[in-house]
């Protein structure tokens, strides 16, 4: 008996799951392997889009299941009301997620092949100091990110630190920045010259 579990029903249940805690999501165009369709047929979209209207996006239950039963989506979150987004690039992101700030007030975490997303409480605004450090920033109310297991060009957006494993708690922008700011500013070294 194949135990394997579907990927279009594993977004089905990771939307439901999303929703249950009160995070308001849309569907999306879905990555096929070449380029972005909407899902229910093959029209090609230029990326990863919503199917319908930002206004739309919602965490009723019974509306995120009946989606995601219609076709493969995306799964998309919108950012601001339950949740804020500090984005960065895999290296910084990495390195901040070993650092004391970020060990004492942990936060979800996905990761996609070109950016790591850190979920943190709203209100977050960006610290200065990081206002020039290229690919962190804080994403605008009402931006839209891609939840785990959704597929996108070069891999998936998957969990490096779940939500489920921190009871849903979210992190604090100010101890992310923290970690940051800690490695953006260590000191580079150069070949010692002899």
């Amino acid at each position: 008996m194949d135990r394997t579990v579907h990927p279009w029903a594993r977004r089905a249940d990771a939307a439901v799951d999303y929703a249950r805690h009160g995070w308001k999501l849309l569907p999306g165009a879905i990555w096929d392997g070449r380029h972005y369709t909407r899902g229910h047929h093959t029209r090609v979209v230029s990326d990863l889009e919503p199917v319908l209207p930002v206004e739309r996006a919602t965490s009723d239950l019974y509306r995120v299941s009946r989606w995601w039963r219609t076709a493969p989506w995306s799964v998309l979150a919108v950012t601001g009301e339950k949740f804020d987004v500090i984005t960065a690039p895999t290296t910084v992101a990495m390195a901040a997620t070993h650092t004391m700030p970020w060990r004492h007030n942990p936060c979800p975490v996905a990761v996609s092949p070109s950016v790591v997303r850190f979920f943190v409480a709203p209100g977050a605004a960006l610290r200065p100091d990081l206002a020039t450090v290229p690919g962190v920033e804080v994403l605008p109310a009402g931006s839209l990110v891609p939840l785990p297991p959704t597929p996108v060009r070069c891999g998936v957006v998957t969990w490096w630190v779940s939500p489920s494993s921190l009871g849903w708690r979210l992190g604090s922008s100010l101890a992310v920045q923290a970690a940051l700011v800690a490695v953006t500013q260590w000191p580079t070294t150069s070949p010692s010259r002899g």
